[in-house]
């Protein structure tokens, strides 16, 4: 009755305590919904914001350098007088020299000039080459002088680097009166733009590209989408296709699809640049997080309350436990007491009660009274300690009472006493109090059918005492 009623407690306390964490789930997911969209739109914004101030950072001193070279005296002086010296190796160290110094002191990947009159592609370490309109790879040249730009953003591959994509800043170069000198510019690996939007993708788990005014990624963590996809072609940004290029002073922030609001896309302008920001955050693995949250917390409430359940279990056994110890152990010496022997000799199957001993120490009284009771307390826990190496894996072992011990043997008498001979030995050798060394005088029997315990400890007694008659120190038989 007391284990089914206790077990009825513990089930209800179990299901209140459920029902009453659901409850409390349910509700805090429906009070911080709006709070969890308006939190992934705080973030979302700041994200994007980082991210444009350090594009900008990044490409606004390369701009700036390339426009700092395309104003150059020194560099249009140059052009100039390259009309008069076209194959002069001395000049032309000049610009090597030049364009080295500019990427020696800001540490740019590419640092180039294209002579309008000569169409000599000079680069720090010297002549690349002779752009040509018959050669592809040139064709950014030719499209940027044909659009009158002062200057661009150019994705492209960097033939003196080994062929590895890079974003040039492209500057016209012009002289009195708007005389086209040629082209100059610098190049930053896209590489380190790349790294950039990683950091943030990995870190604030969103997606963000940067595209042209057409729609074309221009800066994508993934080098294939770069110039071979248009962002537009998607029938998700293709709705705010309008709104994300007309609106240039400020940060859009859209819901797709709106009746779920699944996912967030953040747009901005990057100015000087041309370019535009994209920042798209899916918020249904936030959700999905949520709701597996409370999910988890739910079943860690239920282990727990299992977990507490087993340890009041634990504790109650674990006491018994110490409780049963503490009635069939001897405490000096760490074997079972006379009572616990009792239970186990009872315990045993017939085949395995061979032989039964008693013995105890020689002299034990004059020890104590010689060397004091501590010194025969410490010698009885030896003796107690051989006694549990002899006897391990060969019986069972007990304090009798006194310096009285007791066991019963699984082997034959013949193993038996060899057993307990060679314990005599180990106490005498490693065995001594300020008499010399101690000594035992042990009784043994052979366990018949049907002899009780009464019987077999009498037996083995009587061979301890004709033991003792002996002078002690020796083995009796009966």
């Amino acid at each position: 009755m007391k284990k089914h009623l206790l077990l009825f407690i513990n089930s209800l306390l179990v299901l209140i305590l459920v029902i009453g964490f659901t409850l409390t789930a349910f509700m805090s997911q429906q009070t911080y919904k709006p709070v969890i969209e308006d939190d992934i739109e705080n973030i979302s914004k700041l994200t994007a914001s980082n991210i444009y101030a350090e594009i900008k950072g990044d490409m606004m001193k390369p701009l700036f350098v390339a426009q700092t070279m395309a104003s150059d005296s020194f560099l249009k002086n140059w052009l100039y007088a390259e009309k008069k010296n076209p194959q002069d190796t001395n000049h032309q160290k000049q610009m090597k020299e030049y364009l080295n110094t500019y990427r020696q002191k800001y540490q740019y990947d590419s640092v180039f000039t294209i002579s309008a009159y000569s169409n000599t592609y000079f680069y720090y370490d010297g002549v690349n080459k002779v752009v040509s309109p018959e050669n592809e790879h040139d064709d950014w040249y030719y499209d940027f002088v044909d659009s009158q730009l002062p200057y661009r953003l150019n994705i492209d591959t960097d033939e003196v680097n080994a062929n590895e994509l890079t974003v040039f800043v492209d500057c016209r170069i012009e002289g009195k009166d708007g005389e086209f000198l040629g082209v100059t510019g610098v190049g930053v690996k896209m590489s380190k733009l790349q790294d950039l939007l990683k950091k943030y993708e990995t870190d604030y788990d969103l997606q963000a590209i940067l595209i042209d005014q057409s729609g074309k990624i221009t800066v994508s963590s993934d080098s294939h989408k770069i110039e071979n996809i248009n962002v537009f072609d998607d029938t998700i940004l293709k709705e705010f296709k309008t709104q994300i290029l007309e609106d240039k002073k400020s940060f859009q922030m859209n819901w797709y699809p709106q009746s779920e609001a699944n996912q967030c896309i953040i747009s901005c302008y990057v100015d000087n640049l041309n370019w535009y920001l994209i920042v798209t955050k899916d918020t249904q693995p936030l959700r999905t997080s949520f709701q597996e949250l409370i999910k988890k917390d739910i079943f860690i409430m239920m282990i727990m309350l299992v977990m507490l359940l087993m340890l009041i279990t634990f504790i109650i056994r674990w006491y018994n436990k110490r409780l049963s110890l503490l009635l069939n152990i001897d405490h000096l010496t760490g074997l079972p007491n006379q009572q616990s022997f009792k239970e186990k000799f009872e315990c045993l199957n017939e085949s395995e009660k061979c032989v039964i001993f008693m013995f105890d120490l020689d002299h034990f009284k004059s020890i104590n009274d010689t060397d004091g009771h501590l010194e025969g307390n410490r010698i009885l826990s030896q003796i107690a300690s051989a006694l549990k190496e002899s006897m391990n894996g060969y019986g069972i072992a007990a304090r009798w009472g006194g310096d009285e011990f007791i066991g019963v043997f699984k082997c034959p008498l013949s193993k038996a006493q060899d057993i307990l001979q060679r314990m005599q030995l180990q106490l005498q050798h490693e065995c001594h109090f300020s008499g010399g060394a101690v000594t035992i005088s042990i009784g043994m029997t052979e366990i018949l059918a049907d002899m009780s315990l009464d019987d077999l400890t009498k037996l083995a007694d009587e061979a301890l005492y004709e033991a003792k008659a002996y002078g002690g120190n020796t083995i009796v038989i009966k």
